[in-house]
């Protein structure tokens, strides 16, 4: 569907004399919204990037815009981040994202953002003395 991206469950069936691979979609994103403020003028994903642990992915927009998204929430975006002039065509997560949060994009303008975006702290102890 247009202006979406679907979130799909691979699976390999080992069960038949071949091996096969099944793989059905999990769910729909929104990506960008249909408008007259696009990079083209209409509503498009330059790019998707996965996390490297898969709890989350992010969303290059032809309307300059990124969204980061969690696999397993709704459809709504954890996060919608503007920087560029024009449409963002690069991202990558940082090797250690999952506890920094750093992840950059780039877009065709040349210009490279870096963001901070979820980082996992860990767990907080307190002490009640």
């Amino acid at each position: 569907e247009q202006n979406t991206v679907g979130v799909i469950k691979a699976t390999f069936d080992r069960s038949q004399h071949d091996s096969a691979l099944k793989a059905r979609i999990r769910s729909r994103l929104q990506t960008c919204s249909i408008g007259e403020n696009t990079a083209r003028g209409k509503p498009g994903v330059g790019i998707c990037r996965f996390r490297p642990d898969g709890r989350m992915f992010a969303v290059g927009g032809w309307d300059k815009r990124l969204r980061v998204f969690s696999r397993a929430a709704g459809t709504a975006p954890l996060a919608l981040m503007r920087a560029h002039i024009d449409s963002v065509t690069a991202i990558d997560w940082a090797p250690d994202c999952a506890t920094s949060g750093i992840i950059a994009s780039g877009s065709e303008d040349g210009q490279i953002a870096i963001w901070r975006a979820f980082p996992h702290t860990g767990r907080q102890e307190y002490s009640t003395r």
